[in-house]
């Protein structure tokens, strides 16, 4: 005999057994057809199996009320081995349907696993090559050495900040809390000055607000040796002018 499914003879063995339940006289044939129903989703499966539940519940209550010498009985007697041999060639009517609809679920669950695995597995690969290329260790930090989660974020940061001392007027600008006004003022006060020494130097200078600072600060790196862009020559640092002041 052909096989159904893919799966080979075994597997269609072992995925019927469930029919065993139709032989004991008829009385378990429900829990075949429930089981099956259940197993691949099918409704028509389910009703078929409280029709066969219903008849045995009928059978059993008649067998309780009614003598064996009663027309009644017999006539129960007969619809009950009528259902019996009924329910088993049902069974292995719906067998073939129910194979193959078990391995196409198998196969969705198995479609559907290999799909999670590869996006998990592709997210793990993305995250991985963004650390690896965050810029390489600094001097004092081993190579192998275990990179934490703010580590990363901080050298993510310094990639995308800009030096203060060389940066354009057009690279100031498209810093969101700066702006093209504001670049021109950082312009300015830094030829005054010649370079910023540090952070605190800048705000000082600019006498930018506190809340305002916050917002720049990732933005912005101070290098010791920066240099200023080309044509602006190298002036010793000065104090600020007084009555310089940067409000947003």
């Amino acid at each position: 005999m052909a096989n159904i499914t893919s799966k080979g003879k075994g597997w269609e063995i072992r995925n019927s057994i469930w029919i065993m339940w139709t032989f004991p006289l008829g009385m378990l044939s429900y829990i075949s057809f429930f089981y099956a129903g259940y197993k691949v989703k099918q409704r028509k499966w389910t009703i078929a199996a409280l029709i066969y539940a219903a008849l045995f519940i009928i059978t059993m209550v008649s067998y309780d009320i009614f003598h064996s010498d009663h027309p009644i009985y017999n006539v129960v007697s007969t619809i009950h081995i009528i259902a019996w041999i009924v329910s088993i060639v049902h069974a292995f009517i719906i067998r073939p349907e129910y194979l193959i609809r078990l391995e196409a679920m198998g196969s969705s669950k198995y479609d559907h696993l290999k799909k999670r695995v590869a996006t998990e597995t592709k997210q793990k690969l993305t995250a991985h090559h963004a650390i690896n290329q965050v810029e390489s260790p600094r001097p004092n930090m081993k190579a192998n050495a275990p990179i934490e989660k703010g580590e990363v974020e901080e050298r993510l940061n310094e990639r995308s900040s800009v030096n203060i001392n060389i940066a354009s007027e057009a690279e100031l600008a498209r810093i969101p809390a700066i702006g093209s006004l504001y670049a021109r003022r950082i312009i300015s006060a830094r030829n005054d000055v010649g370079s910023f020494k540090s952070f605190d130097h800048f705000v000082e200078v600019l006498s930018i607000k506190p809340h305002l600072a916050e917002k720049i600060r990732p933005h912005l790196s101070f290098p010791s040796n920066g240099k200023l862009n080309e044509g602006e020559g190298t002036r010793e640092p000065n104090k600020a002018p007084a009555g310089r002041v940067l409000d947003f």
